[in-house]
């Protein structure tokens, strides 16, 4: 691989890493979007094409979330779409009720999935 590349991808990693230490709270997405590796106009796409429809209300608490709001929640894992769409997964995160709300995606690699 080209140095120059592996270089900047030394330094992606190293802000990342800085990024993920001074702020733990952040999920994977939101570290993304800060890095400027993930927009929010990019998940929108992916939840246009997926027929995801935002906002997103909880049930229990009747609180609304957008897709920005969705990636600041608690990630607890992934599991089987019902859908039956190939490659895709329920991605479970947790309200701020403790209420766990489900969103459809595509299925993140290497990720074992419970039906």
């Amino acid at each position: 691989m080209n140095s120059v590349l592996m270089q900047r991808l030394r330094a992606l990693n190293d802000s990342i890493a800085r990024l993920a230490a001074a702020a733990p709270h952040m999920t994977v997405e939101q570290l993304a979007i800060e890095c400027g590796l993930l927009s929010t106009e990019a998940l929108a796409i992916r939840d246009e094409v997926l027929g995801v429809a935002w906002p997103k209300q909880c049930p229990c608490c009747q609180r609304t979330f957008t897709p920005a709001q969705w990636a600041s929640l608690a990630k607890r894992g992934y599991v089987g779409s019902a859908s039956g769409r190939a490659r895709t997964a329920v991605e479970l995160r947790d309200c701020v009720c403790t209420n766990t709300l489900g969103v459809e995606v595509p299925m993140p690699e290497a990720t074992p999935v419970r039906s």
